[in-house]
């Protein structure tokens, strides 16, 4: 079991089974509301996630036309995004009080990396997330190369489980359009 809070407690939440993917988010609109070079989100299914106070006080704002950011409306800290419509949770990792026992797997939307950061770790690393041919779950295509200073060598898939439309391409956090990263 996972216990996690915002920064004053008002709002607060448990997950019940693993945090499947972790990864860290460079798109700009994640640098801005965490204030920090990236964002560390991990995916948790919606079945295992459970509000244990403060749900009625969460608060969103709509980020962009195809997404939106949750917080605590007392002391502004990121909360996790899950509704009805998501088959997951999307949880800010900073927010976590115990060891998810789950690593961080990717940099995505690197596109939009800070310039003044420094990437440092051997993670794979997505400029920006491709579309598969099929209608949903985005399918992101990590070729290895990507990885500093490694020649090409194979390529990892991984999925993230969001809703999209056939336009729209979205960064795990479900905020950040394909165009924030860099896409045509």
């Amino acid at each position: 079991m996972l216990t996690g809070s915002c920064l004053c407690g008002d709002i607060a939440f448990e997950i019940d089974g693993p945090v499947d993917t972790v990864g860290h988010c460079h798109c700009s609109m994640c640098r801005k509301f965490h204030g920090s070079a990236f964002a560390t989100f991990g995916t948790a299914s919606a079945d295992d996630f459970r509000w244990v106070r403060g749900a009625e006080r969460v608060r969103t704002y709509q980020s962009s036309a195809q997404g939106y950011r949750s917080f605590c409306p007392r002391c502004g800290s990121a909360v996790p995004m899950s509704g009805e419509s998501q088959p997951f949770a999307l949880v800010p990792m900073g927010n976590v009080a115990e060891d998810p026992a789950t690593r961080p797997r990717l940099h995505f939307f690197t596109g939009s990396i800070a310039p003044w950061h420094t990437i440092v770790d051997d993670l794979p690393e997505l400029k920006r997330i491709r579309r598969n041919s099929g209608r949903t779950p985005l399918r992101w295509t990590v070729p290895h190369a990507s990885r500093k200073r490694r020649a090409p060598s194979e390529e990892a898939a991984f999925s993230a489980r969001s809703h999209s439309n056939s336009t729209t391409r979205r960064c795990v956090c479900t905020t950040a359009t394909a165009r924030d990263a860099g896409a045509p």
